[in-house]
């Protein structure tokens, strides 16, 4: 299931039931997903595609709701800015924040070594943690770290690994280094003898709910969290 899906499978089961309530204005699941395909319609008549980032200023209001859902449709990053920030602060997002990935990652290592040394402390147990990169001119591009989880964990299934961290420089995404390093990390846990790899992501991180389901991985489960005020 992905996020469009908490739309489309209401919309298709409990057409009539209320989805939206705003400032006295109902909509229905189904009005709501009729409006968030036209919208995503338009947005795609404007070039939004996969990994195209789209901003929105605006109070709340059932249209946020709508391009947040038609952004995702498309498989782009919805990005919502403060209607109450202040014109450097809205600079500040627009132009400082919507130039970088949409990841929450560090920062890149530049050389094998400093990449080592990053993770230096965690060379003491070789059995449970193994380190990987993908190097190009000698620089560091991409970086996986796996990791045998205790056993006893519900989630874990038996000689299973953990995909722990792992990252691709912007300057070469798209140019296949994080796929190689994926696939290479794959076929060694293949001749270690795991039956298994998984991951987490955040199912609001698009490029990653891209990324890994394409890589073979499906969603188990879904983790819950709330502030505690």
């Amino acid at each position: 299931m992905n996020t469009v899906s908490f739309l489309s499978i209401p919309a298709g089961i409990v057409p009539d039931q209320e989805a939206v309530v705003c400032e006295g204005a109902r909509f229905s699941y189904a009005d709501t997903w009729t409006r968030v395909r036209r919208l995503a319609g338009a947005l795609a008549a404007r070039g939004v595609g996969p990994g195209t980032r789209v901003a929105a200023l605006h109070v709340n209001s059932h249209r946020y709701v709508e391009a947040y859902y038609a952004t995702a449709m498309l498989g782009g990053v919805f990005i919502p800015l403060n209607y109450r920030a202040k014109l450097p602060e809205l600079e500040h997002m627009l132009w400082g924040m919507l130039r970088e990935p949409p990841s929450y990652s560090g920062m890149p290592d530049e050389t094998i070594e400093q990449h080592e040394e990053g993770w230096s402390d965690l060379w003491e147990k070789p059995d449970e943690l193994w380190s990987f990169v993908a190097e190009r001119d000698g620089r560091v591009v991409g970086a996986i770290v796996m990791y045998r989880r205790p056993t006893g964990d519900l989630r874990v299934p038996a000689e299973n690994v953990d995909l722990a961290f792992a990252a691709t420089w912007e300057d070469v995404r798209g140019s296949g280094a994080g796929l190689a390093l994926t696939q290479h990390v794959l076929g060694w846990a293949r001749e270690r003898g795991f039956r298994s790899v998984t991951t987490d992501w955040r199912e609001v991180n698009l490029p990653a709910s891209r990324f890994w389901p394409r890589r073979g991985f499906r969603p188990q489960y879904f983790r819950l969290y709330r502030a505690v005020p």
